[in-house]
């Protein structure tokens, strides 16, 4: 499964590890929104709110561990609140990416 996040969706990436799972996921890759031409709004880009994106990237990550889901998930902003403060992140065993 993929998950392209943005600011207006960041906030069901948690829920989405239940559906990919109940639905037979084996792993989620999550990944930041890119702009392509002129059909996005700016203010989608996570990166123009680090610290939303670093408030659910630990709880993506834990409920990915409680359910043994694999998943890539990009680093935190480096400028936003540290969240859980790690790299890139894999959960799981034998996590992708």
């Amino acid at each position: 499964f993929n998950f392209v996040m943005m600011d207006r969706n960041i906030h069901e990436a948690p829920a989405f590890l239940k559906m990919a799972q109940a639905l037979g996921g084996e792993s989620i890759d999550f990944r930041h929104v890119v702009p392509i031409g002129t059909y996005f709004a700016p203010d989608d880009l996570l990166s123009n709110h680090t610290g939303k994106y670093n408030f659910y990237r630990p709880q993506i990550l834990a409920g990915a561990g409680r359910l043994s889901m694999p998943i890539y998930l990009p680093a935190p902003f480096a400028d936003g609140p540290p969240g859980d403060g790690g790299g890139a992140g894999t959960a799981a065993a034998g996590a992708c990416g």
